[in-house]
């Protein structure tokens, strides 16, 4: 009699998605699982967990600095 083994463990990879304001990148998403969304800004600091991929995307829009804004708090001092 043949034993049953076991399929081999596969863990499902988490997915990245890029948040754009216009040509620069503002932040990305982690999909954590299926209702569990991390949001990042440009410079990989969460802003939190999110239960969906809209409501993440609108955080980073929202708390990411834009335009000159981004480009004066990148500026060399």
């Amino acid at each position: 009699m043949k034993s049953k083994r076991a399929p081999p463990f596969r863990p499902e990879p988490t997915r990245m998605l890029s948040v754009y304001d216009g040509r620069d990148c503002i932040g990305f998403l982690l999909i954590r699982g299926e209702h569990e969304v991390e949001a990042f800004d440009a410079d990989s600091r969460s802003l939190g967990l999110f239960t969906s991929q809209k409501s993440a995307a609108a955080a980073v829009s929202t708390l990411a600095p834009t335009g000159a804004t981004a480009a004066r708090s990148h500026a060399p001092a």
